[in-house]
């Protein structure tokens, strides 16, 4: 599966929170967040999914640089997404959108992220140990929700 069509999945599955804050981080100044910016109108709002139609409409033909810009533009893109995915504010803005297991498993999971981030980052070599029982726990609590089917 090619970037575009990532792109084109991960737009349409986007809940209203997460538009609204991915159209905001994309209104900022810049060339590049302007080009992002129509891409995104192009493919959400427009339903525009084939690649060739945004490629023309955002770079005016279909020569291999405008080709090889639009990769790059996609690559930013997913990029994009997966910071706002990433983003827990997101989830916390919307939290009545997701199961109560699925809102708890993407608790953990970042937090679990963040405590080992420290361990193997920032702490040096015999501090770590009261991070490694935090991380023991957060995989105990893990263990003790219900599989969701999404990991």
């Amino acid at each position: 599966m090619n970037s575009h069509k990532i792109i084109c999945l991960m737009l349409q599955n986007l809940i209203k929170y997460e538009e609204r804050s991915f159209v905001k981080d994309l209104n900022k100044v810049g060339e590049q967040k302007s080009k992002l910016l129509k891409m995104y109108k192009l493919i959400k709002l427009r339903k525009v999914i084939e690649q060739d139609q945004v490629t023309l409409v955002l770079y005016g033909n279909l020569d291999k640089k405008s080709l090889e810009a639009y990769r790059k533009l996609c690559d930013r893109m997913i990029d994009k997404v997966f910071n706002l995915l990433a983003n827990f504010e997101n989830y916390l803005q919307d939290k009545n959108e997701y199961s109560d297991v699925h809102f708890k498993r993407v608790y953990v999971n970042r937090n679990l992220f963040l405590i080992q981030s420290l361990k193997y980052k920032y702490l040096p070599g015999g501090s770590g140990k009261w991070v490694s029982l935090d991380i023991s726990k957060l995989q105990h609590s893990m263990e003790i929700l219900p599989p969701s089917g999404i990991d």
